[in-house]
């Protein structure tokens, strides 16, 4: 298997406000979270500076931002105003452990940890200008050294951020680049005029085969099948007692990427996220029993499909299948969105469900210095030895078979 890193959620305590140097019209300061949501004109220059088009927009949301806080976990603010004072941007940044992971077939041999400073959502939420970009790093390189990396979970591979990564000075100059997993697809659906007329993408056997799965695990139910739209304050409780259970009996066992065995505040997530008019999730129930869940958020024109989970008692019914296909349906019905983001991660009914593909990746800034440099080039190397291998092993066995 290819190697790969994963997050930790280990945080420090974060340092002092500083104020980097102004670049041209543009200056920046760095609070703690908790000083900057202290701000009560925050969340109306957020909404206006952040994207929710980009592929991991709910990282980015003061939501997410207060769930992890709430969860123990310590994060800050990098925000730029204009020549005027005005706000031009924010950047949730956290400092967590990130791992490069040494793996074969899923086993992983070495985990080597790093202390990174995050990205939240990956692009930083500030005016497509060098810069602007440029103050951010600049200030992270000069005042954050016990951070050996910066780290973004999800670049796309067309977006201003990686054409600046590839092509700035500060980065040539002051990072070493490197891209662990190398570019994976990012599936989103644009939204048709009519529910019928995205069903038209698929040939008559395709249709058919779609219905007689819903049709399968309505009979499993005694002809009990409902999918129940969450997007009020009120229905958190049912939802997350819901959540839980299909958690519990999942292969994942995770609920807004916090493991089930670890105590969590998941609550204050999906509550402020109802307050601010942004919660959209589903809950599949089969005979009354929840089976299947998607945690969704809809800002706008998009509706982000954040985390999914399904009970394995139900798997040979394809319960993730008809979830996914019902909540589509709901969206065409309900408040439309222009668009649906599947979010990272290449599963089959991603690709199945899309009609447009995005290519991303991770990236990991290093701080050049020889042991940094060290692990990147046996990470590389290790990758490179495991791709070689499977190349051999895949003609040794085809030329077995011929």
């Amino acid at each position: 298997m290819k190697a790969t890193f994963a997050e930790d959620g280990v945080m420090s305590q974060a340092a002092p406000a500083r104020i980097a140097p102004p670049a041209a019209d543009f200056s920046l300061c760095v609070l703690s979270a908790t000083e900057a949501l202290a701000d009560p004109n925050l969340p109306r220059d957020w909404d206006q500076c952040a994207s929710m088009e980009q592929p991991d927009a709910t990282r980015q949301t003061i939501a997410w931002i207060e769930h992890l806080m709430a969860n123990g976990r310590k994060a800050r603010v990098a925000m730029v105003r204009d020549g005027s004072a005005q706000p031009a941007g924010y950047v949730p940044l956290l400092e967590e452990n990130q791992k490069l992971t040494f793996a074969v077939r899923g086993k992983v041999l070495f985990n080597k940890r790093f202390n990174a400073l995050s990205i939240a959502g990956s692009l930083p939420m500030l005016p497509e200008d060098t810069r602007t970009y440029d103050l951010l790093f600049s200030w992270i390189r000069q005042h954050e050294r016990r951070c050996g990396c910066v780290f973004m979970l999800s670049v796309p591979l067309d977006s201003y951020l990686w054409n600046y990564l590839q092509t700035a000075d500060e980065i040539r100059n002051h990072w070493a680049l490197y891209t662990p997993t190398g570019p994976y697809p990012y599936y989103s659906l644009v939204l048709p005029d009519s529910f019928s007329d995205y069903l038209s993408r698929w040939d008559k056997k395709s249709r058919y085969n779609l219905r007689r799965t819903v049709k399968c695990l309505e009979q499993h139910g005694d002809g009990q099948l409902g999918l129940l739209r969450v997007d009020k304050s009120g229905q958190i409780d049912e939802f997350l007692t819901d959540a839980l259970h299909v958690s519990g009996n999942s292969w994942q066992r995770v609920l807004l990427t916090i493991p089930l065995a670890e105590p969590a505040d998941r609550r204050t997530f999906l509550d402020e996220a109802a307050q601010s008019g942004i919660l959209r999730s589903y809950v599949l129930k089969c005979g009354g029993v929840a089976c299947a869940f998607v945690v969704g958020l809809q800002s706008g024109s998009v509706f982000h499909y954040f985390e999914t989970a399904y009970d394995q008692a139900f798997a040979q019914y394809s319960p993730g299948k008809v979830i996914t296909y019902l909540l589509i349906e709901d969206l065409f019905a309900h408040d439309k969105p222009r668009m649906l983001a599947f979010g990272k991660g290449d599963m089959d009914y991603k690709e199945w469900f899309s009609n447009r593909r995005q290519e991303e990746t991770s990236i990991f800034l290093f701080r050049p210095t020889l042991r940094n440099l060290t692990w990147r080039g046996a990470h590389r190397l290790f990758d490179k030895g495991v791709c070689a291998a499977k190349r051999l092993l895949g003609r040794r066995a085809a030329g077995t078979k011929s």
